[in-house]
């Protein structure tokens, strides 16, 4: 999937762990949907009702694969404990991810409304004054 493909990027740091819905109920698909949203109603009916029977999508090619469109914009209701088990079993499997590693390319972010101002105080003396807004993301790399 392109989030399994993300998470193994460099640099990322992150662990990619699958959960499945096992429950049918809990899927909220969209078939009137534009095609680009995962919508299938511009299909023919036999080739809608295979995609919305399938309950896997076979491989294929990123990203204008209609089955693949469905699935990825459907919505689902997460089964809480089913989910919660998943991530128990990755804890165990997968010890680091307790370990919280601190990126060390993240910069701050541009300095907002930068303003300098300048004031004559007697004829050999200025004053220059800068002032701004600290980058929005400043207080995150702590």
């Amino acid at each position: 999937t392109p989030y399994k493909t993300l998470t193994s990027l460099p640099g990322m740091e992150l662990h990619y762990v699958s959960w499945r819905n096992i429950k049918e109920e809990n899927t909220v698909i969209h078939p009137q949907r534009p095609w680009e949203q995962g919508g299938i109603a511009h299909l023919e009916k036999e080739e809608q009702e295979r995609i919305m029977a399938s309950k896997d999508v076979p491989r294929h090619l990123c990203c204008r694969n209609p089955e693949w469109l469905f699935r990825i914009y459907q919505d689902t209701l997460v089964d809480i404990p089913s989910f919660l088990g998943v991530l128990r079993e990755a804890m165990k499997t997968k010890p680091n991810l307790k370990k919280v590693k601190i990126a060390s390319t993240v910069h701050p972010g541009r300095v907002r409304e930068a303003c300098c101002q300048t004031s004559v105080q007697m004829p050999n003396e200025a004053k220059l004054t800068v002032s701004w807004q600290i980058p929005w993301n400043l207080k995150y790399l702590k």
